[in-house]
């Protein structure tokens, strides 16, 4: 029975140089006649991604024209992908509004199958949250929507605010918002458990293990440098 293949979710696994010499695919983005195409090394796409590992082996490339269609994707968030996949980076061509862009990052990242830029995009909502201290609370619906109970973004979400608002603020919050069920339960029981533990103290993020817990990791593996 093969081995089943393992994508990098750390920095500690890099691809070698020869994955920049490895041939180059089209991946057309978007939909309609004027849909954009990307020329990316399959070594790197490969090296990251579970989606374009399986699609470049043999099971979603069309025989036709040996191209990989993503009609569904938005062609901005892929642009962010295609840097990242060269740069190691998480940058935008333009500031401002940076909560709903991550937040597509990470969605595209899970459906793709690339734990490592989905743990870098949950690092990144970290760190902007640390620079401006405002939350992506009326986003909540939009983060319900793209996970599934468990999953780190989530999680996250539910952290930062149950660590700022207590349960009056909460009740005063939700009138604003039509959240879903289980947002409600999330946000509230982690409200609860954290009623006696008011202050800043519990803010401690920044430290790696904590970070790390909301993190997609294979067995064995743990973060090592701090957001």
């Amino acid at each position: 029975m093969p081995s089943r293949t393992i994508f990098p979710s750390t920095r500690a696994k890099s691809p070698c140089s020869s994955e920049y010499c490895t041939g180059v695919v089209e991946v057309k983005v978007g939909e309609g006649h004027n849909a954009p195409s990307f020329f990316l090394h399959t070594g790197l796409l490969g090296f990251y991604s579970g989606y374009f590992h399986a699609a470049l082996k043999r099971h979603f490339l069309p025989k036709s024209d040996g191209m990989i269609k993503l009609p569904e994707e938005d062609v901005d968030t892929f642009r962010i992908f295609v840097t990242w996949l060269y740069t190691g980076q998480i940058s935008f061509a333009e500031p401002g509004k940076v909560y709903p862009k991550l937040l597509a990052l990470w969605a595209f990242a899970d459906r793709r199958g690339i734990p490592l830029l989905m743990n870098e995009a949950i690092n990144a909502i970290l760190h902007e949250y640390l620079l401006t201290l405002q939350l992506p609370t009326r986003r909540l619906c939009e983060v319900y929507d793209i996970t599934v109970p468990g999953a780190g973004l989530r999680r996250l979400v539910v952290h930062l605010i149950s660590h700022l608002w207590n349960a009056k603020t909460f009740i005063a919050e939700c009138d604003k918002m039509e959240l879903p069920p289980d947002a409600y339960r999330d946000i509230l029981c982690a409200v609860w458990r954290l009623k006696d533990e008011r202050g800043a103290e519990r803010m401690k993020l920044r430290e790696v293990g904590q970070v790390c817990e909301f993190h997609e990791h294979e067995e064995g593996v743990k973060c090592e440098t701090e957001v």
